[in-house]
């Protein structure tokens, strides 16, 4: 056994004396640190974040993220994080995402994305947390999901009067899915803003022709087939879509889906 080894048995034993020293779990979690045991000092620094966050000690909980994060990036987990990030505030929005693209190159998309949305919560004026959940959300063919990640990035742009911009979302957002009428009505009236007549009343066609397919549909029975199995209640609903070719997508959302 190591002197960091002993160190570390000794200064748990202390802990279970004083389970409220900070000192004692602050060299605790050097000690496993230093002796190789990342998961068990990342668990003490989670604890010690808590208390740093508890009296107010904020700059101090976020390094103590920076370390964990560190140390085991499996331990920087939505679970785990949540409540000390939404006490830190926006400036734990850096150390997130940077967390939730270590996950990502590792595989682990789902506490990617749990990261991501938490980004989300911390600073609701961030479009690019939005932007990478709907990269991540694509590029495993979720495409319902990226685009409602990306139509919070857009309506971000859209309060924040960037039309230029939410042009550009919107009109990915339509390449995902076709049938989003919210975003094709937002995008032809920002289209007239921006003095692009045209193109405005393309959309608006569209949104009509949209529009009259969903009365259709509502209108008579939305059954197309019946499928005979064992269960003679059991029916298959198509769902009738407009068809539109659609827009290209912006550019940096197929460039990094290509690479």
């Amino acid at each position: 056994m190591g002197r960091s080894d002993r160190a570390a048995n000794l200064y748990a034993l202390a802990l279970e004396r004083d389970p409220d020293n900070w000192f004692i779990r602050l060299q605790l979690a050097s000690c496993l640190a230093n002796s190789r045991q990342p998961r068990a000092a990342a668990r003490q620094y989670l604890v010690l974040a808590r208390r740093y966050v508890e009296r107010g000690f904020l700059n101090d909980a976020l390094e103590l993220g920076r370390w964990i994060l560190e140390l085991d990036p499996c331990e920087f987990s939505h679970a785990n994080i949540a409540d000390i990030a939404l006490a830190i505030g926006s400036p734990a929005v850096s150390l997130c995402r940077r967390a939730s693209h270590v996950h990502r190159e590792a595989g682990r998309n789902s506490y990617a994305a749990d990261l991501l949305l938490l980004c989300g919560r911390l600073d609701p004026n961030d479009i690019e947390p939005w932007q990478d959940l709907g990269q991540l959300y694509f590029e495993h063919e979720m495409r319902s999901e990226a685009a409602w990640a990306l139509r919070q990035a857009g309506m971000l742009l859209l309060e924040a009067g960037d039309h230029r911009r939410f042009v550009d979302f919107a009109y990915t957002i339509l390449w995902l899915e076709p049938d989003n009428l919210d975003t094709r009505h937002e995008l032809s009236r920002v289209l007239v803003k921006m003095g692009q007549s045209h193109e405005a009343a393309v959309e608006h066609g569209e949104s009509v022709k949209a529009v009259k397919a969903v009365e259709h549909v509502e209108s008579v029975e939305a059954i197309a087939a019946v499928e005979q199995t064992e269960h003679e209640d059991s029916l298959r609903v198509v769902e009738l879509r407009p068809v539109k070719s659609p827009p290209e997508p912006e550019l940096w959302f197929v460039d990094l889906v290509a690479s």
